[in-house]
């Protein structure tokens, strides 16, 4: 899929979920996020370099403290001059000490984590699980530092930073 067309189908989704009262600036409900940032990745020739760092998220809030949401974390980098990815799609659980506003976060989860190299590579699996914490800056945004653990080929870690949006 080509970037522009992803990009309008994500601007598309997010109006017309507004349009039917999906989001209410209420952590309690339908909660969809993403974020962008840097990292470190253990698995890189020659044993780890920096990384391009994602995230998603697709859930509900249980009340305004406690997210339960599909989530999918991955660290993007170049393996001699190929784009590759690792990562975990799982299950996450975001926990607030405030029930609205400013304040910090803790989250974690397990999944299926996962190894892909883009150009014809394929993909391995096996399992992961993260721990994290962020602190909210905004009403919808954050910053989010986490440490993942991926076991697929051998025993990987990442280190990760990003600033998320999060729609409620």
């Amino acid at each position: 899929m080509k970037p522009r067309n992803l990009a309008v189908g994500i601007v598309a989704f997010f109006i017309l979920a507004s349009r039917l009262g999906a989001f209410d600036n209420q952590r309690q409900g339908f909660v969809l996020g993403g974020g962008i940032g840097g990292g470190y990745f253990s698995g890189n020739p020659p044993g780890g370099d920096a990384v391009f760092a994602a995230n998603l998220k697709i859930g509900s809030g249980l009340s305004n403290r406690t997210e339960v949401y599909y989530t999918y974390n991955a660290s993007f980098y170049q393996d001699e001059g190929t784009l590759s990815a690792s990562g975990i799609h799982g299950i996450g659980v975001t926990q607030y000490t405030k029930p609205e506003g400013y304040g910090l976060f803790f989250l974690g989860g397990v999944g299926l984590a996962f190894e892909t190299e883009f150009e014809g590579g394929g993909s391995d699996y096996g399992f992961g699980g993260f721990i994290g914490l962020g602190h909210d800056i905004g009403k919808h945004w954050s910053i989010q530092a986490d440490l993942s653990y991926m076991s697929v080929n051998s025993s990987n870690w990442a280190f990760r930073v990003t600033l998320n949006f999060t729609a409620f």
